[in-house]
């Protein structure tokens, strides 16, 4: 959900992923993000976000990420838009260890670049990319790297359904684990 007051745009996106093979679950993953944002010209706006992300698969057992940045919009309006934005951030993450229920907890400074675009091609049709790399401070090996990309149309005037397929990298994974994560999936998406 995005809300757009005045000069403030508030941002609020939960995702929850799951899937099952031959009846046995076979990955489940749960984000959510909380974004406030204010802008100090028509392009430059500073930005503070809270995230949460869980995907035991892939041995997080939870991480918590806290962000402030600025962002800048190189293209705004139709149909393109792109907005380029850097933060400074922290992020307390505890991942699953072999053997069950071991857990190891990571706390590290962290530093992040991201990368935002948007094509509208249509009134009511949308593409999307949303690419980010994401540095830990503390183990320059341990790095992130996302990139998602969207498909979105409209269903209603403040309601839209969006596809989309991510890539996520972790450079140094948990032990047992891939560092790659690829994820489909469709989405509701509410705009206020």
């Amino acid at each position: 959900m995005v809300y757009v007051p005045g000069v403030w745009n508030f941002k609020l996106s939960v995702g929850y992923v799951r899937s099952e093979s031959e009846g046995v679950e076979s990955a489940r993953t749960i984000d959510a993000l909380l974004r406030a944002a204010r802008k100090l010209t028509p392009r430059l706006e500073l930005y503070v976000q809270g995230g949460y992300h869980q995907n035991r698969f892939a041995g997080i057992d939870r991480s918590l990420a806290a962000e402030a940045g600025a962002a800048y919009q190189f293209l705004s309006g139709d149909p393109h838009s792109l907005k380029v934005e850097g933060g400074l951030g922290y992020t307390s993450e505890k991942r699953l260890v072999p053997p069950p229920p071991a857990t190891e907890t990571r706390n590290f400074a962290t530093a992040r670049v991201g990368l935002e675009y948007k094509w509208k091609f249509s009134k009511t049709g949308e593409f999307s990319e949303e690419a980010s790399f994401t540095e830990d401070l503390k183990d320059s090996r341990d790095w992130r790297f996302a990139n998602k990309v969207s498909l979105a149309a409209a269903l209603a005037k403040n309601a839209s359904i969006k596809l989309s397929y991510a890539w996520l990298t972790l450079n140094e994974p948990a032990p047992g684990k891939e560092k790659t994560d690829k994820i489909t999936s469709a989405a509701l998406v509410a705009k206020f």
